[in-house]
């Protein structure tokens, strides 16, 4: 079921207007999957939105309509397969996963949306931070058979996981092979629990870090293609330069400047994969920025 959280204007929100959607199987799950993404800076106990909405009718309206002038800024699907969290979720249980180029075995434990927010701030609270940034960023190669990428996840952050290596092992493997292999084996390693909260923070904080720098890089790409789309992110032109994007919403404006999308529309950047944060009332100062206040867990 979806769950779509909507925003008003406070600087406290993650966003400001505009709705994020998360696709989840219960209401509860998907609370508490928004509570680890976006914490309340004031009252932690707190769901950090406006409103949130499940009913069907609710939801068909904001994505036709938007929240004031705004429209998607993330849609999160718990279900989707192509992550080991997603897989972990659908299954609700516990996998020996593979790895898709060497033969070694992960053991990942299912921990349920609940279990995370009862241990964000509990004593053994790094070890859920480190399984939760692992299980949302290793890609799945064979859902049936449990097959992920994990050799893929260690050449994406090999900037972040080389120093921690030369910081924190003793023995180094200059071979990227070699390299790979030694850290499926410390992640099965780390999942089981076989490391101090001390070592999974810092660890995280790495891999966090190196996303955010990522994701940096890729905003400030030139000449970035990004797609209109409507307020519930479906969209209405793809594959343009931030030039054409301007030239295509001047030319649907309205007298007041405004494009003719109803209330809202969403611009989504194709090179990182996020929307922007910008609506009909701000488009034309900044209609690419990236928005910044999006948590990388």
């Amino acid at each position: 079921m979806e769950v779509l959280f909507t925003f008003g204007t406070s600087r406290q929100f993650p966003y400001q207007r505009g709705y994020v959607i998360i696709n989840a199987k219960s209401q509860e799950d998907a609370i508490a999957e928004f509570r680890l993404r976006y914490p309340n800076p004031v009252h932690p106990n707190l769901v950090n939105c406006a409103f949130w909405y499940s009913n069907a009718s609710d939801i068909k309206r904001l994505k036709q309509f938007g929240n004031g002038g705004y429209g998607l800024h993330k849609y999160i699907d718990l279900m989707d397969t192509k992550r080991l969290s997603g897989l972990l979720y659908k299954r609700e249980e516990g996998l020996d996963t593979t790895d898709v180029g060497f033969d070694e075995i992960v053991t990942a434990e299912y921990i349920s949306p609940e279990e995370f927010i009862k241990h964000a701030g509990a004593n053994d609270a790094q070890y859920y931070h480190f399984c939760k940034f692992l299980y949302d960023h290793v890609e799945v190669d064979d859902a049936n058979n449990a097959v992920c990428d994990y050799t893929g996840f260690i050449v994406k952050y090999q900037n972040a996981l080389r120093p921690f290596m030369k910081a924190h092992w003793r023995q180094q493997y200059p071979d990227m092979d070699d390299f790979c292999e030694a850290w499926i084996r410390e992640f099965h390693g780390y999942l089981a629990g076989m490391t101090s909260e001390d070592n999974y923070s810092k660890l995280t904080s790495t891999l966090i870090a190196s996303e955010q720098q990522r994701l940096r890089r890729l905003a400030a790409l030139p000449n970035p293609r990004v797609s209109i789309c409507f307020p519930s992110g479906l969209p209405i032109e793809e594959h343009l330069t931030k030039e054409e994007a301007l030239a295509y919403l001047k030319q649907v404006a309205d007298k007041k400047g405004n494009p003719r999308f109803k209330n809202a529309f969403s611009i989504y950047n194709e090179t990182t994969g996020e929307f922007v944060q910008k609506g009909r009332y701000d488009w034309e100062k900044s209609p690419l920025q990236q928005n910044r206040n999006d948590v990388v867990r």
